[in-house]
Parts: C-alpha cells; structure tokens; sequence
C-alpha cells in the first residue's frame, strides 16, 4: 500500500470449530490506512494551477492519488476544504499532478494534502 493510501477490503469467511464441530462465519470491513507517528501522511502542495484545476505535489505519487478519492487540503491560504480526484494523477517532471473535480479557490501554493 502506498504511503498515506487508504485501502478497504470487505471479506466473507468461514471455518469449522474443531471443538464443536460448529461453522462459524466473519463478515465485515477492514479498514487500513498507512499513517506515519499516528496521522495521515501529509503531502505539500508545491503548485496550484486553478484554471486547470490542479494541486502539484512532490514525487511520484500516482499510485495514491486515484479516480474519485476524497482528498483533504489544510493549512492552506484559501483551499482548506475535500476534494474529489477526478481521473488518474500523473508525474512529470518529480511532481504528481492531482486534478480535481472542484473548483480551486486560491492560487497560493501552500499548505498540504492528506486522504
């Protein structure tokens, strides 16, 4: 799992207690997500391109930011707020280029993106 990234895994299982003889069934939701000293990674927002709809952030991170993942701005000038990907990141250049379905309101390229 890539840093920061959020995976769900719904599973349906069962087993026979050896003791009783008993099938036993788990069904449910897991929830894993990859966080550094108890909180979300934080990626900092090194360019905001508001025409394009666009948050730069440093390294490759493609695999992370994918189709329809809510992500969160903070500590921000003027973008503090969720967000939605819209379509597949891409990297060029040593920065991934998260375009989103929402309207940008600041230009400053500061604070920084957690999902």
């Amino acid at each position: 799992m890539a840093s920061g990234a959020s995976t769900k895994l719904t599973y349906d299982m069962g087993f026979q207690d050896s003791a009783t003889s008993k099938e036993i069934t788990f069904t449910g939701t897991i929830e894993a997500i990859n966080k550094t000293n108890g909180e979300n990674i934080k990626y900092a927002i090194s360019l905001v391109d508001q025409t394009n709809k666009k948050f730069v952030v440093p390294g490759n991170q493609t695999a992370l930011f994918i189709n329809a993942l809510s992500i969160t701005v903070a500590g921000s000038t003027g973008n503090n707020g969720t967000y939605t990907v819209s379509g597949a990141s891409t990297f060029g250049g040593a920065f991934t280029y998260i375009t989103v379905v929402e309207a940008i309101p600041n230009a400053t390229a500061d604070g920084y993106i957690t999902v």
